[in-house]
C-alpha cells in the first residue's frame, strides 16, 4: 500500500517528469557535442589532404615528376603515426611511391572526395574507412593522398560507450533524487493532511508546524495556519452571538409576552396600549434582525457593483444636521468641520447609515452640555473623518471587541440598544476598504476612519 501510494503521488509523477525532460536535454546536448566533435574532426582531416594534394601540384608544375616522386616518398616517410594513406603509380599502374599495396577498386579518379574501405593490419583487425581524394598528373600518373579515420572510429566507440554509462548514471541518480524529493514533499504534505485530519476531528486547535527554512511549504503552512486562526475565530464568533442573541433578545421577547399575556387580561383601553407597546418590542426586534442582516450584506460584499461617486463630505453634513435638533435637546454642542468635497467611491446610503450610528453613540452617551465634534479632511493623501465627544468613553481594552456584535460593555446594558451599531459601522467602512480606530478623548471617545487613496478611491 505504501509503494502504491508513493507511486500515485504528485510528487512521483513530478518526479518522473522532471527525469524525462532531464534525460531528453542531456541527450540531445550529447547527440549535439556528439555530431559537432566529429564533423570538425573531418573538417581538419580535409584540410590536411587538401594541403598536401596542392603541395604535390604545385611540386609537379614546378619540378615535373622526378620532384614530385621525391616529396611523395618524403610525405610517406613523415607519417610516422601510420595514419594517412599515399599511392602513386604510372601509368601501366605499377606503384611508384606510397604506403598501400594496391590501388583501391572503383575509385574515381577526378579529384573529388572519396571514402572507401581497406583491411586492417592483422586477420582480426576490423576493415578501416579511409577518406582520401585521388587525381592525375600528366603523362598517367595517379595519386592518391587519403587519412585513416580508424582513430575517428576507436574515439566515436569510446565517446559512445561513455554516453551510454552517462545515461545510466544520469537516471540512476535522477532516479534516486527524485525518490528522495517525492518522500521529502510528501512528508511536508503529510503533515498538512494530518491537521486537516485532526482539525475534521474536532479539535480546531492544531496548526501546522513551520520549519523555519521559509520555504513554499513554510509559506503554506503559515498561510494554512492563518486560515485556521480565521476559522476558529469565525466560530469562536458564532458562539458568542449566539450567546448575545440569548441575552439580548431574552428580554425584549419575554417583556412581548408579558404584554401578550397583559392585553389576555386587560379591559379596552388598555388593550390599545398594551398592543402598541407590543408592536414598538416588534419593531425593535425587526431593527435589530434587520442590523444582522446589514452587517452581513456589508461583509459579504454585497451591493459593490453599485458603487459610484459621491461627495462624502456634504453626506456627513446631512447626518449631522439630522442629529443637530437631538443634540439640542440635551444642550450638547455639535460642531462640524469638513473639508469640502471630499469624493468616495461607494455606498452613499451605507456609508450614511454609519456615520448615524456614531453620531446616535455621541449624543447618547455624551454629557448634557458637552461637545460633539465632526471633522473631515485630507491628510497625506488620506482621507481622515472624525466623531468625537465628552462622555464615558470606552477602556482601551474594548476598542477591537465593540466591534463584535451584540458586545456591549456593562455600563451600556441599562440604555436602549443592540450591540450592533459599531459592528455596523466596522462592516460599512471594511466594505469601502476603510479602517476604524478608537482614541481615548479625555474625557470621552475619538472616533477615526481613514479611506487610504487608491483603496477607496478617494480624491479631493
Amino acid at each position: 500500500m505504501q509503494i502504491k501510494k508513493f507511486i500515485n503521488s504528485s510528487a512521483f509523477r513530478f518526479t518522473l517528469l522532471y527525469m524525462l525532460l532531464f534525460g531528453i536535454s542531456v541527450a540531445a546536448l550529447m547527440i549535439f557535442i556528439y555530431f559537432v566533435t566529429f564533423k570538425e574532426l573531418e573538417r581538419q582531416t580535409k584540410i590536411n589532404v587538401n594541403i598536401q594534394v596542392a603541395e604535390l601540384q604545385a611540386t609537379y608544375k614546378k619540378g615535373g615528376m622526378e620532384k614530385t616522386i621525391y616529396v611523395f616518398n618524403h610525405m610517406v616517410e613523415q607519417d610516422v603515426q601510420g595514419t594517412s594513406l599515399y599511392l602513386l603509380t604510372d601509368r601501366e599502374g605499377n606503384i611508384v611511391s606510397g604506403n598501400l599495396d594496391r590501388w583501391p577498386k572503383d575509385i574515381d579518379k577526378d579529384g573529388k572526395w572519396i571514402s572507401f574501405n581497406i583491411d586492417g593490419e592483422t586477420a582480426d583487425d576490423e576493415q578501416v574507412t579511409v577518406l582520401a581524394r585521388a587525381g592525375t598528373f600528366p603523362g598517367g600518373y595517379s595519386y592518391l593522398v587519403g587519412y585513416s579515420l580508424k582513430r575517428f572510429e576507436d574515439l566515436r566507440q569510446v565517446l559512445t560507450n561513455v554516453f551510454n554509462l552517462s545515461f545510466v548514471l544520469i537516471f540512476l541518480l535522477a532516479a534516486f533524487g527524485g525518490i528522495i524529493l517525492t518522500q521529502t514533499i510528501s512528508k511536508r504534505l503529510e503533515l498538512v493532511n494530518q491537521v486537516c485530519k485532526r482539525v475534521i476531528n474536532g479539535d480546531v486547535h492544531e496548526r501546522v508546524p513551520v520549519s523555519g527554512s521559509g520555504d513554499e511549504f513554510d509559506v503554506l503552512a503559515g498561510n494554512f495556519n492563518t486560515m485556521l486562526n480565521w476559522i476558529n475565530g469565525l466560530i469562536k464568533g458564532i458562539s458568542e452571538v449566539s450567546h448575545n442573541i440569548a441575552h439580548d433578545l431574552r428580554s425584549p421577547l419575554n417583556r412581548l409576552r408579558n404584554r401578550l399575556e397583559m392585553i389576555t387580561r386587560s379591559d379596552a383601553v388598555d388593550v390599545q396600549k398594551e398592543v402598541k407597546g407590543a408592536i414598538g418590542e416588534i419593531d425593535s426586534l425587526i431593527n435589530t434582525f434587520n442590523a444582522i442582516l446589514r452587517i452581513s450584506q456589508a461583509e459579504a460584499g454585497a451591493g459593490v457593483e453599485h458603487f459610484n461617486d459621491f461627495d462624502l463630505c456634504e453626506t456627513v453634513q446631512a447626518v449631522v444636521d439630522l442629529y443637530y435638533p437631538l443634540a439640542e435637546e440635551k444642550n450638547i454642542t455639535m460642531e462640524a468641520h469638513l473639508e469640502e468635497p471630499i469624493h468616495i467611491f461607494g455606498d452613499k446610503h451605507l456609508l450614511a447609515q454609519a456615520f448615524a450610528n456614531l453620531l446616535d453613540n455621541a449624543v447618547k452617551y455624551s454629557n448634557s452640555s458637552g461637545r460633539v465634534k465632526v471633522e473631515g479632511k485630507i491628510i497625506d493623501g488620506v482621507a481622515e473623518f472624525s466623531v468625537t465627544d465628552e462622555g464615558p468613553g470606552i477602556p482601551e481594552k474594548y476598542h477591537e471587541k465593540v466591534k463584535q456584535r451584540f458586545f456591549r460593555l456593562e455600563a451600556s446594558r441599562t440604555t436602549p440598544g443592540s450591540g450592533l451599531g459599531l459592528s455596523l459601522v466596522d462592516a460599512v467602512i471594511k466594505l469601502h476598504k476603510g479602517d476604524l480606530y478608537f482614541y481615548d478623548n479625555n474625557p470621552g471617545l475619538k472616533v477615526v476612519i481613514r479611506f487610504p487613496v487608491g483603496s477607496s478611491e478617494v480624491t479631493g
